[in-house]
């Protein structure tokens, strides 16, 4: 399972340098970022939308961060979250330039019309693009399922991005029967993230990365400590 460290996680500044670096720092396995157009045309880090040049030059950009990961020789995954339509070629241009588009994947507002057929194994769709009228429901149906699948063969999506609190027992099993991979956010309990790993969901997104994983090394530790005892 991937864990992907959710923009601001660990208490960082939301799309910051700090919280990237921070989570370099670390073994976390990747990184979700939001991504927008600025009216300077360029693209920059930031939730919601960027109004003027002066707020963007207080952002951090796509570029910079991109030239950050490539100086430090970082193998992080970037999840690059498009907060707005039409992003994707100019985010693959700047991870080219970085030669770091094998690290680069895209969810959010994805059209995957707008990324080359061999490239959509790199989208974690998600399914508020099929389903607009999604938000608000508690329980997905078979009608849900079937215009999910409808899209995935259509544009040969491999993984679905979807909420926590979408993601039941019966949808992962759906997920498994039809080959799909599945990534969920945002997990912040360390149990579900565990229960999630054990129904060999494909990437999980959690605002306490850093945490989990601090955690998960103390139990590895005990759990060693206690054979070392048994053994003696």
């Amino acid at each position: 399972m991937i864990l992907t460290a959710h923009s601001g996680s660990d208490g960082t500044p939301d799309n910051s340098l700090t919280f990237v670096e921070k989570m370099m720092e670390h073994p976390v396995p990747a990184i979700e970022i939001d991504v927008r157009k600025a009216p300077n045309g360029k693209l920059y880090l930031k939730h919601e939308a960027i109004h003027s040049d002066e707020e963007a030059e207080l952002l951090l950009s796509l570029d910079t961060l991109f030239r950050t990961i490539f100086r430090k020789k970082s193998a992080v995954m970037v999840n690059c979250d498009l907060k707005e339509e039409k992003l994707e070629a100019e985010v693959k241009w700047l991870a080219d330039k970085w030669e770091l588009y094998d690290q680069v994947v895209f969810s959010g507002k994805v059209d995957p019309e707008h990324v080359s057929v061999w490239d959509r194994d790199k989208i974690f769709y998600n399914i508020e693009n099929c389903l607009p009228n999604i938000r608000g429901v508690k329980q997905l149906k078979k009608a849900h399922f079937d215009v999910v699948h409808y899209f995935c063969r259509k544009y040969n999506i491999h993984t679905l991005n979807i909420n926590e609190s979408l993601c039941s027992k019966e949808w992962t099993e759906y997920c498994h029967e039809n080959h799909l991979r599945l990534s969920v956010w945002t997990v912040d309990q360390f149990d579900r993230i565990e229960e999630l790993e054990a129904q060999n969901v494909y990437n999980v997104t959690t605002c306490r990365a850093l945490a989990y994983l601090h955690q998960r090394e103390k139990t590895v530790e005990g759990q060693s400590g206690i054979s070392t005892k048994m053994a003696e």
